[in-house]
């Protein structure tokens, strides 16, 4: 399973990936391969291993001097409220919690970030609200962007049919 999109990712020269829930469904095995066969970072700042397999929670590009941050989300294995999962020796953490932390490190070294989640809509917005810094949920009208707050926010679909790509313009700090 997943060959087939990683080597579509891998062609279009993706610069990351967030994990989903469908991607789970794979066995543990089928789920490093594909890993391994992608090009580019496979992103989970909520995951964590108990052996040495590990994979990063960020990924920092600089594309015509801005500094922008990917950062990847793991959607929870178990919807009840204050549980998360266990799957295969991998344990998602809550969303927001592995956030926060990254967010504190990492504010300073980027001017833009780039959440990768498939945690869906109202989730999202959850996290938007409990984590500064982190753009929300677009507009389910697909094909336009959504500034609300200032934040770009995008959706891809599901499958990826509208996925976009957009210039973006940081705000400056002064």
């Amino acid at each position: 399973g997943g060959r087939p999109a990683i080597a579509a990712m891998n062609y279009m020269k993706y610069d990351g990936m967030g994990l989903g829930r469908t991607d789970l469904l794979w066995s543990r095995e089928t789920l490093f391969q594909r890993i391994r066969d992608a090009h580019f970072p496979v992103l989970a700042a909520n995951l964590r291993m108990e052996n040495s397999e590990s994979l990063s929670p960020y990924e920092i590009k600089e594309i015509s001097g801005v500094r922008v941050a990917l950062l990847g989300i793991v959607p929870p294995l178990s919807t009840e409220p204050g549980k998360s999962g266990e799957w295969c020796g991998l344990v998602i953490e809550k969303p927001g919690k592995a956030l926060r932390d990254l967010m504190g490190t990492l504010r300073d070294q980027a001017d833009l970030f780039v959440l990768l989640s498939s945690l869906g809509a109202s989730e999202n917005e959850k996290l938007a609200q409990e984590v500064p810094g982190i753009p929300g949920h677009p507009s389910l009208d697909r094909g336009y962007p959504d500034c609300t707050g200032g934040q770009l926010r995008e959706k891809p679909g599901q499958g990826g049919p509208d996925i976009a790509k957009r210039p973006a313009r940081p705000v400056h700090r002064e």
